[in-house]
């Protein structure tokens, strides 16, 4: 996704920052994940919430910037007379 950005020039409008929030948080569940699949945090873990919130989370905060940004780049447009 990154790459695909090498070479434009990009504006950062505050859509743009939401967007950026969602990669930001993705990062974070990307190095959060790995440690429930180690053998000896696993024990621990196993069936807990950590493991279990942790897509929802992701999902969740995916879907309210996407909302946030939509809102802010739409409503504008829509509402004008």
């Amino acid at each position: 996704m990154f790459l695909s950005l090498w070479g434009c020039s990009i504006r950062f409008n505050t859509p743009m920052l939401f967007v950026h929030g969602v990669s930001a948080d993705v990062r974070h569940r990307w190095l959060d994940g790995p440690p429930a699949g180690l053998h000896y945090s696993d024990l621990h873990l196993h069936e807990s919430y950590y493991v279990i919130a942790h897509f929802p989370l992701y999902c969740r905060a995916g879907a309210i910037f996407a909302l946030f940004a939509g809102i802010y780049f739409w409503y504008p447009k829509i509402t004008a007379g």
